[in-house]
């Protein structure tokens, strides 16, 4: 099984949703990262965010950066454990 692949750890999070909400296109990248930190809680998000936000101002207008910032943090609070299949 899937779960038992994963040791029963099986997690959602509607990344198309999200970013077709916040940037309005469907780019899930940057809420499924989100919601990678949050369950692999690899690094404090006061610390990860500020990289990601430089990372991002890089290449991307002001406008679609928040949005992207935004994705990120929903990606983060919305992830869900869901039941073992």
């Amino acid at each position: 099984k899937f779960s038992e692949k994963f040791l029963g750890n099986v997690f959602h999070v509607n990344g198309t949703k999200i970013a077709n909400e916040e940037i309005g296109k469907n780019i899930p990248n940057v809420p499924l990262l989100g919601a990678l930190l949050k369950i692999t809680d690899l690094l404090p998000l006061q610390q990860f965010l500020p990289a990601l936000e430089t990372y991002l101002a890089e290449s991307l207008p002001a406008k679609v950066l928040a949005g992207n910032i935004r994705a990120f943090q929903r990606g983060y609070q919305e992830v869900q454990k869901v039941s073992p299949l």
